[in-house]
């Protein structure tokens, strides 16, 4: 009788390497797949809220291996956490690992330093940390007055809006541009953009780190619940709307000049006036 030693050893070869696959493609399967991140939101990103206590300022860290962390700062501050967080293609998700807290909706970066979200509490206008930042800065003296400077030139700085003339409720937008590129209709080429919820027929909004140099600064109430301010036909908004050295109102179209102010560094408070059509 012949022996089959060489033959069996070969088969069960065999079996074992098809048996080792068969486990790592199960293993593979089981294995949950690597979170996807936009580049374009990996990094710090800051969100002044107001609240009933006063304004806290949110800090969401996002990673590119797909972790998050948020904390809050100031009065009125939400309870920190972190966990997993995933965006492609305009959606995101988020799952705290720390506390019972899902969250989930779309984003669009408007520039490399402003990010609107909207998720389970609504959207907010993110700014990149150590960009223009929003803020709710107390105003400096009277309504009437236009414009108050410190002294700081050709340093970085603040620039403080209070919006006056608000109708209703609702979400005030501020956006600043260092151009007449965009502007007033496209918020994605602005250099910042910040929004504010009305209270007393007012808003605050506040941009930070500012370099010297030329800007102008547009806000719009978000009657529309669109988060871009209404043009009509004639190049006119169709909602309520304010900018820079607040020009009297015309048939005419929004102007980059007109709204233009040369920024020296160091504090500037400006006071714009909503008109509304």
């Amino acid at each position: 009788m012949k022996s089959d030693i060489g033959g069996t050893t070969r088969r069960g070869f065999v079996l074992a390497i098809f048996a080792a696959v068969i486990a790592l493609c199960l293993a593979l399967a089981k294995a949950p797949a690597a979170p996807v991140v936009d580049p374009a939101l990996v990094g710090t990103w800051q969100l002044s809220v107001p609240n009933p206590q006063g304004t806290a300022l949110w800090i969401w860290k996002i990673n590119a291996d797909g972790s998050y962390s948020f904390h809050s700062e100031g009065p009125g501050s939400p309870p920190p956490h972190s966990g997993s967080f995933s965006a492609t293609g305009g959606q995101y998700t988020l799952k705290s690992t720390t506390m019972n807290w899902t969250d989930s909706g779309a984003y669009q970066v408007l520039n490399p330093s402003t990010m609107e979200a909207t998720g389970r509490l609504g959207t907010g206008v993110w700014q990149r940390k150590g960009s223009a930042a929003s803020a709710v800065p107390q105003p400096q003296g009277p309504v009437q007055q236009q414009e108050a400077m410190s002294t700081g030139d050709n340093q970085p700085g603040q620039i403080n809006v209070h919006v006056v003339g608000v109708r209703g409720s609702g979400v005030v937008y501020c956006a600043m541009y260092t151009s007449p590129d965009g502007f007033p209709r496209n918020l994605k080429k602005s250099a910042g953009v910040t929004n504010s919820v009305i209270s007393g027929g007012s808003a605050d909004c506040g941009f930070y780190n500012e370099e010297a140099g030329p800007y102008a600064i547009l806000v719009f109430h978000d009657q529309s619940h669109t988060h871009r301010l209404k043009i009509g036909a004639n190049g006119m908004p169709t909602e309520g709307y304010g900018v820079s050295n607040n020009p009297a109102a015309t048939f005419q179209a929004l102007r980059f000049a007109d709204a233009q102010f040369d920024y020296r560094g160091g504090r500037r408070d400006l006071t714009i006036k909503m008109v509304y059509p």
